[in-house]
């Protein structure tokens, strides 16, 4: 089975980091991944990658972020490996 995301680009949902798990809530439901399903988070200048172990990432965008240090201290007491890339550019 195929999966295709470009139609959700731009589409809003909220992500909630609880002590074990992230919970996403969009228009057709909730969603649960376990914390320990996060294999690393990569920060670029301006979005956040969080890379799961079944290879596939959830992309935040700091675009709208009040405090995203404040969400990168929360990460760091989940014991999440945080990753900075600010240099990096699509090629």
């Amino acid at each position: 089975m195929k999966n295709s995301y470009a139609d959700r680009v731009g589409e809003k949902e909220t992500m909630e980091f609880t002590s074990e798990h992230i919970i996403t809530k969009e228009n057709d439901g909730e969603r649960k991944t376990k914390i320990s399903e996060i294999e690393k988070i990569n920060e670029t200048q301006n979005n956040f990658f969080i890379k799961l172990t079944n290879g596939t990432s959830f992309i935040i965008s700091k675009k709208g972020i009040d405090n995203w240090e404040l969400i990168k201290t929360k990460w760091e007491e989940l014991k999440i490996p945080l990753f900075e890339n600010l240099s990096w550019e699509w090629k």
